[in-house]
């Protein structure tokens, strides 16, 4: 999909009227598909550890640029990025160390019973 089709001014008036509680046409739908469903998308060859892949920045945004060519967008979905180190960065930040699987973290107890 070329990204240059999406009428971005469009969506993002949709966006701000919800915001401003004047959307009374339907809700805000982010529709995001795959341009051929079941056909793998080729990756770049993963770091070397599950840490890696979550601290290596330029291997996370090769992943998603060519995610991004093989996804279509509809109504007011729009390409995103979430750059983070999962559901409980919050913890890490108050001090908690972060375990990582290739899909997710988790933070170590820190206060202990």
């Amino acid at each position: 999909m070329d990204l240059r089709d999406l009428d971005l001014p469009a969506i993002r008036a949709r966006y701000e009227a919800v915001f401003r509680l004047e959307n009374r046409e339907r809700p805000v739908i982010h529709l995001a598909y795959p341009l051929a469903p079941g056909k793998a998308v080729p990756m770049p060859p993963p770091p070397p550890s599950v840490r890696d892949r979550w601290f290596d920045f330029d291997w996370r945004l090769e992943c998603h640029e060519r995610r991004l060519v093989h996804t279509g967008f509809g109504l007011e979905g729009f390409p995103d990025f979430h750059c983070n180190l999962g559901p409980d960065f919050m913890a890490a930040c108050m001090g908690s160390d972060l375990e990582f699987s290739p899909t997710t973290s988790w933070a170590t107890r820190r206060i202990q019973d």
